[in-house]
């Protein structure tokens, strides 16, 4: 992972990065993600077309002292979904929709929910879903 300055460390994530797609997660307790948490999140990007090796998984909770912006430029999204609903995270203002599409400087990003609410919840499930079609271009018509 590059980090550019030497001030900087280098962030960890989870994944080869190769569509330099990065997702954002919190978890204190872990490293990265519950086992059914992965296994919700594979199906997801499955059904985007995409695969762990696509994507960069960043536990936000052990990235301390850099700033998610930071970790953007490091993984080198083009776009991002960012499983914590706190958009201030991003220095944003709070008020920004879950589930939509917002630009953070070059990244196109989303935030949903985290991913144990995720789990079993087929109304947020729905809500992601549609984001996601449009985060990646797909066809409307599945």
């Amino acid at each position: 992972t590059p980090a550019g300055d030497l001030d900087i460390p280098s962030v960890k994530y989870l994944g080869e990065n190769r569509k330099h797609i990065t997702l954002l997660i919190y978890n204190q307790n872990l490293a990265f993600l519950e086992d059914n948490e992965l296994e919700q999140l594979i199906k997801i990007l499955q059904a985007c077309h995409l695969s762990l090796q696509d994507v960069a998984i960043v536990n936000l909770a052990h990235t301390h002292p850099l700033e998610p912006r930071q970790i953007m430029l490091q993984t080198e999204a083009t776009q991002a979904i960012i499983f914590i609903p706190q958009p201030d995270i991003l220095g944003l203002e709070s008020h920004v929709p879950l589930y939509e599409i917002i630009h953070v400087a070059e990244v196109e990003c989303t935030f949903s929910e985290p991913l144990e609410k995720i789990i079993g919840n087929q109304d947020v499930k729905k809500k992601l879903w549609r984001a996601l079609k449009s985060l990646f271009k797909l066809p409307t018509s599945w």
